[in-house]
């Protein structure tokens, strides 16, 4: 009797299936993917040049772009091999890793809703919710504990500038 649609970039088609509108913005982003590496990182780090995962296989994953979370770019200002060198220079200068190299760069959609806040909270038919942002990667724990709090009935009084239906007309 409860449905959450916390599916990134494709949560305004699923909502509008629904009758539901929720304005998203276009924001690529490139990530990259570097060979394995020497170390193993213990969680995320997240800096003003850049943030970086690892991947179970050790692997290290991060976006491209300096300043990630403020990037509003609309496009992908240059190919994606120097991009992907530009920023693999920047985070061997701070992670002290010469010999790091990248393996991948691709391009991702950041699910970016239309004001670049979070959406959280109760929305159209009784029973469904939503649960996107950007960054969930840094954020999904938290928003996935506040929203069960609510799909169970329980309203939590930090959400609400991020509600849905402050997109309602």
């Amino acid at each position: 009797d409860r449905v959450v649609v916390a599916s990134g970039t494709a949560c305004a088609d699923l909502l509008a299936s629904v009758g539901v509108s929720l304005p998203m913005l276009y924001r690529p982003a490139l990530v990259l993917t570097t060979l394995k590496a020497d170390f193993d990182l213990p969680g995320m780090l997240i800096t003003d040049q850049f943030e970086l995962g690892q991947l179970p296989d050790g692997r290290l994953l991060m976006p491209t772009a300096a300043g990630h979370q403020g990037d509003q770019s609309e496009s992908v200002p240059e190919p994606p091999n120097i991009t992907a060198s530009k920023a693999l220079e920047r985070l061997k200068t701070v992670i002290n890793a010469p010999d790091l190299e990248w393996e991948s760069v691709m391009l991702a959609a950041r699910p970016m809703p239309g004001d670049e806040a979070p959406v959280l909270g109760a929305v159209g038919p009784t029973g469904l919710h939503v649960a996107v942002m950007h960054s969930g990667a840094t954020l999904g724990v938290l928003a996935g504990q506040m929203t069960a709090s609510e799909v169970l009935g329980h309203r939590v009084s930090d959400l609400t500038r991020y509600r849905p239906e402050r997109f309602a007309s």
